[in-house]
């Protein structure tokens, strides 16, 4: 850090920084919760809420694979039937062609919705970024007057986007909370079954003052004024989030998609029979085979952004609002023990 100028226009510098000084020696049970969830100390939990992408996260490849090996053991049986018996269907090679026009509809139609799907929460999630960080700076302006409530609206902004990250894919993990929220307000997040609603009336709550402290001037009031509108924005986001969760793409489509793709590629061998070589049969079916498999299950990957975890046990220590409670006491009990929270633990 750099020694403060002594340029006549750094008094206003320094007595800010002086003031904060002060303050934190003289209040050292506020100052630690609040540099817990500055930038430096709260990364680590941005970080979580949308980690790095990775090549073929998914591995689609091995997820088709078993689809792949059915449609390779028909295709090698319809081509043994061929060379052993001679027969093979005939005037199929019209069918075929006017069906793959259906199908390629059908897949580009279902694939482009599930891309718009994720886009669209990913334009969201900017959205949500930024007016986290309009907030953030509309709150610095307290820093000075009140430092105890800078530090909580803070602490709440962090905890917002893990809270609907949670509640978007369905888990509960107390333990993300540890170096952002206090004991008790771990407690009450963990035990509500909408965290992020519950935030957002925390933050309500934290700015009401200002709209009863204006001086006439109106000062307070428009900072009020612009700190609601961030949180209205928020709610809206979280709203619209929770549509494309809620609200998936109708499963009839889905599997009649599926099942349209199987017969297609279940009657290839048929039409190839007429066209090449019986043992380049099942090589092309293979690959057909592949890349549509392959781009139904990118479309059922994308229409569901958040994943679905509940299947996977992401519901840590169980899903009843007492179970969440014992979590968050548990929570709240560690980061007393590594002297992360200023709240005394209960007996």
């Amino acid at each position: 850090m750099t020694e403060p100028s002594s340029a006549p226009g750094s008094n206003g510098a320094k007595t800010a920084a002086l003031v904060l000084q002060d303050r934190r020696r003289r209040e050292p049970s506020v100052s630690a919760p609040a540099c817990s969830v500055l930038p430096g100390g709260g990364w680590e939990q941005w970080r979580r809420v949308q980690p790095k992408a990775e090549p073929d996260e998914f591995r689609v490849t091995i997820r088709v694979i078993p689809l792949l090996l059915a449609q390779g053991l028909w295709s090698v049986f319809v081509v043994c039937m061929h060379l052993v018996t001679g027969w093979k269907l005939h005037n199929s090679s019209i069918i075929h062609p006017l069906l793959v026009g259906v199908l390629g509809l059908l897949l580009a139609f279902r694939t482009n919705q599930a891309y718009e799907r994720h886009w669209s929460c990913g334009k969201t999630l900017a959205e949500l970024q930024k007016v986290l960080q309009t907030m953030l700076r509309y709150a610095a302006h307290l820093s000075r007057d009140d430092w105890e409530i800078y530090s909580c609206i803070v602490r709440h902004l962090i905890a917002f986007p893990i809270a609907l990250k949670q509640h978007l894919k369905r888990s509960r993990d107390p333990e993300e909370y540890m170096r952002i929220l206090e004991y008790t307000e771990i407690e009450d997040v963990v035990r509500t079954g909408r965290p992020h609603t519950l935030i957002l009336s925390s933050l309500s709550m934290l700015i009401r003052p200002l709209r009863h402290r204006d001086d006439g001037e109106g000062k307070s009031l428009a900072l009020w004024s612009q700190m609601d509108n961030c949180i209205t924005q928020l709610q809206t986001i979280s709203c619209n989030l929770d549509l494309v969760v809620q609200l998936p793409l109708p499963a009839s489509y889905t599997v009649h998609t599926s099942r349209f793709i199987r017969l297609w590629i279940g009657t290839l061998p048929f039409v190839l029979l007429g066209f090449i070589k019986p043992v380049l049969v099942p090589v092309i079916v293979l690959l057909v085979a592949w890349a549509l498999y392959s781009t139904e299950e990118l479309a059922q990957i994308m229409e569901e952004p958040f994943g679905d975890e509940t299947a996977g046990g992401a519901v840590k220590g169980g899903g009843s609002p007492e179970d969440w409670g014992a979590m968050g006491r548990k929570a709240g009990a560690k980061g007393w023990e590594d002297g992360r929270t200023n709240v005394p633990m209960p007996p």
